[in-house]
């Protein structure tokens, strides 16, 4: 039995390793976290929260747990050994899109625009990677539009 030849092509395996990388499953988890985050943050403002309420309360402190998961997550991933550079520069870049750094559009658009850099160097060598990389810069797009919203229908 030891003899038999492996049946599937090494080719074969190789989108599945790049996609159960510890590094990019980590990724994985804090894009997702982030969208959370960013549900959270739109369900406080449509639910035109007063956080002195209970039910604003309850929707403040969804949010900031949201986030500090997020942000958990971010810098666990940048602590990883072995971490791929772009992972490590795209996390950099989306940490400092955390209300605790007050960010405003601008540093939405650099972050963004920073991210979506790393996604065309990896286009056509690391699909996957650009994958994910593509979807973060996606995430930075939302969150910019979903901040604008807001100004404007508070504004309104």
């Amino acid at each position: 039995m030891a003899d038999t030849p492996n049946t599937m092509p090494a080719a074969g395996l190789k989108p599945l390793e790049s996609v159960l990388c510890d590094d990019r499953l980590a990724f994985r988890n804090a894009l997702d976290l982030l969208f959370e985050a960013l549900r959270a943050d739109w369900d406080v403002h449509t639910a035109r929260a007063n956080l002195d309420t209970a039910e604003g309360q309850e929707l403040g402190h969804a949010a900031a747990s949201a986030w500090s998961s997020c942000v958990g997550a971010l810098r666990e991933l940048m602590e990883m050994t072995g971490v791929h550079l772009d992972l490590w520069h795209a996390s950099k870049a989306l940490l400092k899109t955390a209300p605790g750094n007050f960010p405003d559009e601008f540093d939405l658009l650099q972050s963004g625009s920073d991210i979506l850099k790393l996604q065309k160097a990896n286009s056509r060598s690391n699909p996957g990677l650009a994958a994910l990389l593509f979807e973060s810069y996606a995430l930075m797009e939302a969150y910019r539009g979903n901040l604008a919203l807001m100004a404007v229908q508070r504004a309104g």
